[in-house]
């Protein structure tokens, strides 16, 4: 059996939020991944779905102006705002 990645982060783009947000989120779900960011840079804000039972369901929404702060599957601090 192959193991789930840790996290997955889909960024959408034009005519792709049905298959990002739903269907993806549905796929992975079924096959066991924990942790799902959909990144939409029209809006500057980060979705963050985590598991709760045999779904992926939304946790928070994260803007622009807060850095999306998680500690599963590791810590990690993404900014959408900030560019180098």
């Amino acid at each position: 059996m192959t193991e789930p990645p840790l996290l997955a982060v889909e960024i959408l783009s034009a005519g792709s939020f049905e298959r990002d947000a739903v269907t993806k989120r549905a796929e992975y779900a079924k096959a066991g991944l924990d942790d799902y960011w959909v990144v939409d840079p029209r809006s500057a804000e980060v979705f963050v779905h985590l598991r709760h039972g045999d779904d992926l369901r939304l946790a928070s929404v994260v803007d622009a102006s807060t850095p999306a702060t998680v500690e599963s599957p590791f810590a990690v601090s993404v900014h959408l705002a900030q560019r180098d």
